[in-house]
């Protein structure tokens, strides 16, 4: 069996393109971007079953990278949310695997510090989870 797959460019690809370049030169916040697709949609929303945002470290799925492993509910920004805060913490993303399925995100970060070590104090990682989990649910 064979799968195909015809990928199409978006009708609003110019508008991406456009504020994407806004962004890189520092005209355009993404912040305030994603804001504006938070607002809750006029649709009635279809129940789901609640998904518990769930953030750990490990050290052991990587010879170079510590894994930062989120599973939230998904929703525009989450991925914004959790780089960020990466970032803040002075780490450096390698390497990220996103899976979405349903409103269910799965994504692992495989982080070192920006000096390109990886992470495997107790008390960093314990940092690391608390700020990504916190950051996932805060409004931006």
């Amino acid at each position: 069996m064979i799968d195909v797959f015809e990928v199409e460019r978006p009708k609003e690809w110019a508008g991406l393109s456009q504020d994407l370049e806004k962004v890189v030169g520092g005209q355009l916040n993404p912040a305030s971007m994603l804001r504006k697709r938070e607002k809750p949609s006029k649709l009635r929303a279809r129940v789901t079953p609640p998904i518990q945002t769930q953030v750990r470290a490990d050290v052991n799925a990587s010879e170079s990278c510590t894994v930062i492993d989120v599973v939230a509910r998904d929703r525009p920004g989450l991925l914004y949310r959790v780089a960020r805060s990466l970032h803040g913490l002075g780490l450096d993303i390698r390497l990220a695997r996103i899976t979405t399925e349903g409103q269910s995100a799965g994504d692992a970060f495989y982080v070192t510090w920006v000096s390109g070590e990886k992470v495997t104090d107790k008390q960093q990682l314990g940092r690391i989870v608390e700020t990504v989990r916190s950051a996932i649910d805060v409004p931006l």
